[in-house]
């Protein structure tokens, strides 16, 4: 065996054992920061063990590509941004205490919120270089709004801090009033603004959806909570009221009918339509739709 093969051989094995505990301490949000740094270590040393293959026999040109690489990377520093994903790691990155990763998070999308308050989804690698903002992706979701709400919330009651709130009460506000002023005729925020979770788009794409009526009465319940801590107790109390209405009107049209009974023009007007994630609502301890029966058929567990 050639000398150095050994060497080469460990490092590899070493590597596929990081990246075997760095996916196992992902699945926690405990661990999570290990098996990041686990997974970091993994990479290195894989590309440790490819740069001391025998077969090199001149490092320039891979010194010269990784310095290049280097520097176009410092030159464009640009990355894609996806709000409602965001939205959603928030409440793992709460978990573990990240709160100033979290206000980052928040602070990108209340930059980037629209004047009437909705708030945005895609932000391209492109959109320094292109008219983004005449694009149809920049607030195509449905979601964002109610989850930056909801966000907003989880970060309080992780955090106990109330200043960042304070500072950013309106835009929660205006928010929270972007979801009222586009409501059906039952009181329920509707998917006309963007996509919600199901896999359509305009015209096809139903105005109301489980998983969407569901973000509307957590979101109210979360705006409470945050009117209630900045001391707008009749906004909180309305905000409560509105919740329980909401609910009261998903509960009473979702039955038992089945997790495909999951979009439509209305709530109480539901069709059956075939849609791969029709319901994705995150739940929160604070807010429960019906019986657990009803959740389980629903799939919105």
């Amino acid at each position: 065996m050639i000398p150095g093969t050994h060497i080469i051989e460990a490092t590899y094995i070493i590597a596929v054992v990081l990246f075997i505990l760095s996916l196992k301490w992902l699945s926690s949000p405990a661990t999570a920061r290990r098996g990041v740094w686990a997974g970091e270590a993994g990479m290195l040393l894989a590309i440790v063990g490819t740069l001391m293959y025998h077969g090199i026999v001149e490092y320039k040109w891979i010194a010269i590509a990784l310095v290049l690489g280097t520097m176009v990377a410092f030159a464009v520093q640009r990355f894609a941004f996806f709000g409602r994903d965001t939205l959603f790691t928030t409440y793992a990155i709460n978990s573990y205490g990240d709160f100033a990763l979290t206000r980052r998070a928040l602070d990108f999308l209340i930059h980037r919120q629209r004047e009437d308050g909705k708030i945005m989804h895609e932000f391209s690698q492109s959109a320094a270089v292109v008219n983004w903002t005449a694009m149809p992706y920049f607030y195509a979701a449905a979601d964002s709004t109610p989850l930056f709400i909801m966000s907003m919330c989880d970060y309080v009651k992780a955090s106990g801090e109330t200043e960042y709130l304070k500072r950013n009460w309106e835009a929660v506000r205006k928010a929270y009033q972007f979801t009222r002023a586009h409501e059906t005729s039952d009181g329920i925020y509707a998917n006309t603004e963007g996509t919600g979770w199901v896999e359509s788009w305009i015209p096809s794409m139903p105005q109301q959806e489980i998983y969407l009526a569901a973000l509307d009465e957590q979101a109210s319940l979360a705006f409470s909570n945050l009117a209630h801590a900045t001391g707008h107790e009749d906004v909180a109390a309305q905000a409560k009221d509105r919740a329980a209405k909401i609910r009261a009107t998903h509960s009473a049209a979702n039955g038992s009918r089945g997790s495909k009974n999951c979009r439509a023009d209305r709530l109480s007007e539901r069709r059956a339509f075939a849609a791969a994630r029709c319901c994705k609502a995150v739940w929160t301890a604070s807010c429960r739709l019906g019986s657990r029966r009803s959740r389980r058929s629903t799939a919105c567990t």
